[in-house]
């Protein structure tokens, strides 16, 4: 049965609106997003702001998407300085909630911080209520539930006119817009305007991308080649350890342990490299909750993205099953140790999440479905090359997000295929012309996360924080678009930057000046006054503030306004100065320190970048592989940090010998993560050895520099990952300042 659009709300029984509450505005322009996913709401909020009515499509019963049902509420972006509009609104309302329920103070506002990013850990259950409160204050939305889309009709020169949607009930409705945009994560409403899309793994030969095709080199005839392989969906479940939450795990009625050959092989190795295999400090969310990801499962979601409704219900339950399966899995498969399943036995179903869902997520995390072939196709050269765009909407600096496509078997043994280890992972632009049809396939549609990529690139942009941000962009595009009366390829970039910039969106790659510096004289005296000046590079956002560490101890000196600043030695050593400089904006540059030496001096301050291990003060030996400089990382102390993630106390280390720390010295190390764990640091001087737990909370000064303690001779510094309150960092740069 179909009704015309002003007598569809009387059956529309999720939304509960009104026919004139739904029937838009003539006198505005109007907009239709499908799917209330984070894009889908970001393009929603940032329309409706601009003067946009806009109504929002969802199909499932709940808003939010793979954030609010499927578990995906743990968000890494490799760099803050990228998060604006919308997405740091979102961040900074979860951290205000957890402040103002919990206490500024309180275990659950510090467990929402991940890589110094406050709100980027939550609650599933908080986040929605979070995105409601943000479409609230827009009177200008109006949201249908529990909606399907039918069919899309397109009208002459390539415009779609009006979409065709229906109820739980089959109760069917007409609905026009000027502007769609397509935010869903299988580009339901593109595939039906006959927009065209890519899906599987191009060939290296394709784009000319290394990481490219199928990534084994045990079968070396097929390394590099295309298949229809996609990454594998993940199935984040929410556990908890707490037993008046916890709802204990129940065999699933098709278990096999079989399926998890891979998964034992992977467990296997971990267990040999004495990595920690559940890991579930770098799983925690507020609460004593654990967003844990679990098993690997490939091959059966290709269908997903073209399928109809009961193909993805079917894709959804064998990833959920297979999910809980696999906590079973762990808990009492006896080819694993029983340590291992004994600490798995701690784990059950958190009762106070998903409550219409029998505290299960509603669907998988569409890793990756169809990848539009837009008007531009962004490729590895993207990530590495062309970081910079003419026509930048936003920023995307997140770690490789890519998981296996498929399970091999080598000796008898089977192992994941398909992971893309992309490092450094540096920030780069995203053009508008990535989220924008083909002029010749549609008009007047956008599409904000099947956006135009190789399945290279997908690998790294594929993460809820991008998608935020570039559907805010739709969002402002679309308006632009309906109020010009334009094709959206025609859009005014130059006003699109203005708006999003004027909704502080991050459209432009944070700023890559140094805090490279000179002074003079060259070789000072004691007491003689020297002039610093930053070396100002060529850049758009120069730096406005200026952070001086004359002293070596983390501690700010002096703070100016201009590149130029004086200071006077007091004591004949060498000594390490270090500045960071700042922009407009409050984004910092990496810190850069070096040793002034003065004139017939007596002593010296030592620095050490554990990046360059050749060193004139000290020996130095580790067992961690050292990679090269990342960009993403800030705060930024020095070249390169390591972060042990999976390993087990006392697996990594870093260990300082020397001859030359004679006589008192305090030690400092950097690092550049944030959270509630701990390294351990043993310094051998005078008095033995001194074991220092430090807790590698961010701290206050610019610099991420962290006291170690005062000794005398140093003949030893070691610091490991060895501590009872879970170790993961081995840290980044040393220094060492001579005291006496």
């Amino acid at each position: 049965m179909r009704l015309c659009l002003r007598l569809l709300l009387a059956f529309f029984t999720v939304a509960l609106l009104s026919a004139e509450e739904l029937a838009p505005d003539v006198k505005r322009q109007t907009l239709i997003v499908y799917s209330a996913s984070p894009a889908g709401i970001s393009a929603a909020l940032q329309a409706a702001k601009l003067g946009m009515d806009v109504i929002i499509i969802e199909e499932s019963e709940q808003i939010g998407g793979s954030i609010t049902n499927a578990g995906n509420c743990l968000l890494r972006p490799a760099d803050q300085r990228i998060i604006g509009g919308t997405s740091k609104e979102f961040f900074d309302r979860i951290y205000a909630y957890y402040c103002n329920k919990f206490g500024q103070d309180s275990s659950q506002a510090a467990d929402t911080s991940a890589n110094f990013l406050k709100g980027s850990r939550f609650e599933p259950k908080a986040a929605l209520l979070i995105f409601k409160q943000m479409l609230a204050q827009q009177s200008g939305i109006k949201i249908l539930t529990n909606t399907r889309l039918l069919s899309v009709q397109m009208g002459k020169n390539k415009i779609i006119e009006s979409v065709e949607i229906s109820d739980s009930n089959n109760v069917s409705a007409i609905l026009k817009a000027d502007v769609f945009i397509d935010a869903s994560y299988t580009a339901d409403l593109a595939q039906k305007a006959k927009v065209k899309f890519a899906q599987g793994r191009e060939a290296v030969e394709k784009y000319k991308e290394s990481f490219a095709g199928f990534r084994s080199k045990s079968f070396p005839e097929k390394f590099g080649t295309a298949d229809k392989n996609i990454q594998a969906f993940i199935q984040p479940l929410i556990l908890t350890q707490r037993d008046g939450n916890k709802i204990l795990i129940e065999k699933p009625s098709d278990y096999d342990p079989q399926n998890y050959k891979a998964e034992l092989t992977s467990i296997k190795n971990k267990i040999s490299r004495k990595e920690n295999v559940l890991a579930l400090a770098r799983q925690k969310i507020p609460n004593g909750k654990i967003r844990f990801e679990g098993a690997v499962l490939t091959a059966e979601n290709l269908p997903y993205s073209t399928g109809n409704l009961e193909v993805r219900k079917k894709i959804a339950e064998k990833y959920l099953n297979f999910a809980i399966g696999f906590i079973w899995f762990l808990q009492n498969d006896e080819n694993l140790d029983e340590s291992l399943r004994t600490e798995a036995k701690t784990l059950g179903i958190a009762k106070d999440e998903f409550l219409n869902t029998k505290n299960l997520p509603q669907f998988p995390v569409i890793t990756e479905g169809l990848r539009m072939i837009g008007t531009t196709v962004l490729t590895q050269q993207d990530i590495f090359e062309n970081r910079f765009k003419f026509d930048s909407i936003a920023v995307c600096a997140t770690q490789t997000n890519a998981y296996p496509c498929s399970v091999i078997e080598r000796n008898g043994e089977f192992f994941y295929e398909g992971r893309l280890a992309i490092t450094p992972y540096p920030s780069f632009e995203i053009g508008y012309s990535a989220i924008t049809p083909k002029v010749s396939e549609c008009k007047n549609l956008l599409v904000a996360t099947c956006v135009s990529a190789s399945h290279v690139v997908w690998a790294i942009i594929a993460e809820e924080t991008t998608f935020m941000a570039l559907g805010q962009a739709a969002g402002a595009a679309a308006k632009i678009a309906a109020e010009s009366k334009c094709d959206v390829q025609s859009v005014d970039i130059q006003t699109l930057k203005r708006t999003l910039l004027e909704s502080k969106a991050v459209i432009k790659n944070p700023p890559e000046f140094t805090a490279n510096f000179k002074w003079s004289p060259l070789k000072p005296k004691v007491g003689e006054a020297i002039t610093f000046e930053h070396i100002i590079p060529k850049t758009k956002s120069a730096p406005v503030k200026f952070y001086w560490d004359f002293n070596g101890d983390g501690e700010v000196d002096f703070t100016g306004d201009t590149p130029v600043a004086t200071h006077t030695f007091e004591k004949n050593k060498n000594h390490l100065v270090t500045l960071v400089v700042e922009d407009k904006s409050g984004r910092r540059s990496k810190c850069q320190s070096i040793l002034v030496k003065l004139e017939n001096s007596e002593s010296s301050d030592y620095f050490l970048d554990t990046e360059n291990r050749e060193s004139d003060f000290c020996t130095f030996k580790t067992n961690v592989e050292i990679t090269s400089a990342n960009e993403a990382q800030l705060p930024y102390f020095g070249n390169n940090f390591k972060q042990d993630a999976k390993r087990s106390p006392g697996a990594l280390y870093f260990e300082i010998s020397s001859e030359n720390l004679r006589g008192t010295y305090t030690a400092y190390l950097n690092t550049t993560l944030s959270g509630s764990a701990t390294s351990k640091v043993i310094v051998e001087d005078d008095s033995g050895k001194t074991e220092v737990l430090v807790d590698f909370k961010m701290p206050e000064n610019p610099y991420g520099i962290i006291k170690i303690g005062t000794f005398k001779n140093i003949k030893m510094l070691k610091a490991t990952n060895d501590s009872e309150k879970g170790g993961v960092t081995i840290f980044d740069t040393y220094r060492f300042i001579k005291e006496d």
